[in-house]
């Protein structure tokens, strides 16, 4: 059952077979971007993974 949940996990995190993940990008580059639009970016891709491995620890 361990590898199961493993497995799923691995699938959340990166996308599966489909290697498509939950994250966003921002536009533009760096110069262009706002503060609020980079925390947005970081809470998503960064938070976010970081709450589900955190959900899913034992």
């Amino acid at each position: 059952m361990a590898d199961r949940e493993f497995t799923d996990l691995v699938a959340v995190v990166t996308g599966g077979a489909s290697g498509i993940g939950a994250g966003i990008g921002a536009t533009g580059d760096a110069s262009a971007n706002t503060d609020d639009e980079w925390a947005r970016v970081l809470s998503i891709n960064v938070t976010g993974i970081a709450r589900v491995t955190s959900a899913a620890l034992p």
